[in-house]
């Protein structure tokens, strides 16, 4: 080796002759690549020149454009990103891409549904309120949701009432189904006498609420002269 040739030396009488290397080809030496004169065992060494890194798997690789050295390194991702039925985040570096299913929180009520949060990405599920039964008393009724805790109440929606004869009236909460029932509200109309012996007067009149008819029959009020001083009727002796 003489430097960018080789030469070779008559031992004889001196004469040199020169040629340039003849190089074999590149090979990794690890930081660098070295190529090696095929004549004489000069070599050559030159820093990697790497390409483009692309998705390996687990890692992203670059691979040098003259010995085929590769580098590798973990994939460097950005934040999670929401992509409808899951979400997804991207490496930095190769562009390669993770995704993965949502993974969301606790129901939250916003009034007449509720929903949640993905805990990595921006996705919300939103839904109607699964409420539980109804629960009720004489003023109002009630229902819980059963994902979110949230309250449903309010105060009873009646239909007619319903005439259930001697024993009153009721009606029914058209939402709860709870039953209210009471006593007949009569307003009864004038009081006519009958005049025979077993009955003084009658008065008659309807329920203001559910049309029930009622007839009211009273006793003679007999004084001691045999005549009822309600209607007049003389019973005599």
């Amino acid at each position: 080796n003489s430097g960018i040739n080789h030469v070779k030396k008559c031992t004889v009488c001196g004469n040199t002759q020169s040629e340039s290397h003849t190089y074999g080809t590149w090979t990794n030496s690890g930081i660098n690549h070295v190529k090696k004169c095929t004549i004489c065992g000069n070599t050559q060494s030159g820093s990697h020149t790497y390409g483009g890194w692309t998705n390996s798997g687990n890692n992203h690789v670059k691979k040098c454009t003259i010995c085929g050295n590769t580098q590798s390194e973990s994939h460097m991702y950005g934040g999670w990103t929401n992509s409808g039925y899951n979400h997804e985040k991207s490496c930095t570096i190769c562009g390669n891409t993770q995704s993965g299913s949502h993974t969301y929180g606790s129901w939250n009520n916003s009034g007449t549904k509720h929903y949640r949060s993905c805990t990595m990405c921006t996705s919300q599920e939103t839904k109607d309120h699964n409420y539980g039964r109804w629960t009720k008393n004489s003023f109002n009724h009630s229902r819980v949701c059963k994902d979110c805790n949230s309250s449903d109440y309010g105060s009873h929606s009646y239909n007619g009432w319903e005439n259930n004869g001697n024993s009153g009236h009721s009606r029914e909460c058209t939402i709860c189904a709870y039953t209210s029932s009471e006593s007949h509200h009569i307003q009864y109309g004038m009081p006519m006498n009958v005049g025979n012996f077993l009955t003084c007067q009658t008065k008659s009149g309807f329920c203001t609420e559910c049309y029930y008819y009622s007839t009211i029959s009273t006793s003679h009020n007999f004084s001691f002269n045999g005549k009822c001083s309600t209607c007049g009727y003389n019973r005599g002796y």
